[in-house]
């Protein structure tokens, strides 16, 4: 038995050492993926290293019988190991999707980047910055760190309007009431055009479908624009 064992172990590792030697270009055209291939290959190296030396060792008379469970013990408990990372993502992904600290469509800030939010998995979180770079996150690394969400600002009223702070520096020679007064003249005029923006009527496209600014605002967070842009 050891000697079909041993010549099938060695064809194998000769087979695999042959196919990783194909360059990733001769692979593409036969519409095989490189990285996988190459990755199977080590895999089968490794079984194939295991098995050649259980039969060697039963060749010697080394008593391998009981190896197998100690083997079977050891590689459950690497695997283990190895999968707690995964397996922290999927319960991370989980609490995103119960928690939804941030939705498809949000702007946030987290582990180092910002941008908004295109996709969300048990695995991942993808999102596209500013420059158009698309960037992986990993679920526990959001829910781990801290995360900044642009599109909401978690008040209990769940309104979606955000406070802006401008620092405006007026020299001291400057006439104080003619400087409020202009103040005062372009926050009417920001007011002005805030009011027509949000009364426009028009289709716009949204993460969450076509709707006009009141709909999409009615849409996520439930409440009317114009009342809470009134109320602000």
């Amino acid at each position: 038995e050891w000697p079909v064992q041993s010549v099938s172990a060695v064809a194998m590792i000769a087979a695999a050492v042959q196919v990783n030697k194909i360059s990733a270009t001769t692979l593409e055209n036969f519409r095989l993926d490189a990285t996988y291939v190459r990755f199977a290959m080590s895999f089968l190296q490794l079984g194939a290293t295991f098995v050649l030396g259980f039969a060697i060792a039963r060749f010697c008379g080394v008593p391998v019988d009981n190896l197998w469970g100690q083997m079977l013990t050891s590689a459950s408990v690497v695997i283990g190991l190895a999968s707690q990372n995964t397996l922290s993502n999927v319960a991370a992904g989980a609490q995103l999707v119960f928690a939804r600290p941030f939705e498809v469509g949000d702007f946030i800030s987290v582990g180092g980047f910002s941008g908004t939010v295109t996709d969300i998995d048990f695995f991942h979180v993808r999102i596209t910055t500013l420059l158009n770079e698309g960037v992986n996150i990993p679920n526990n690394i959001a829910v781990g760190g801290a995360l900044v969400n642009h599109s909401e600002n978690y008040e209990f009223a769940n309104t979606g309007l955000r406070s802006e702070m401008i620092d405006l520096r007026i020299p001291v020679t400057a006439d104080l009431e003619k400087a409020i007064e202009a103040l005062e003249k372009a926050a009417k005029m920001t007011d002005a055009h805030i009011f027509k923006l949000n009364g426009d009527d028009g289709m716009q496209t949204f993460p969450n479908g076509t709707h006009t600014l009141k709909g999409y605002y009615k849409c996520k967070y439930g409440r009317d624009l114009i009342e809470d842009q009134n109320a602000s």
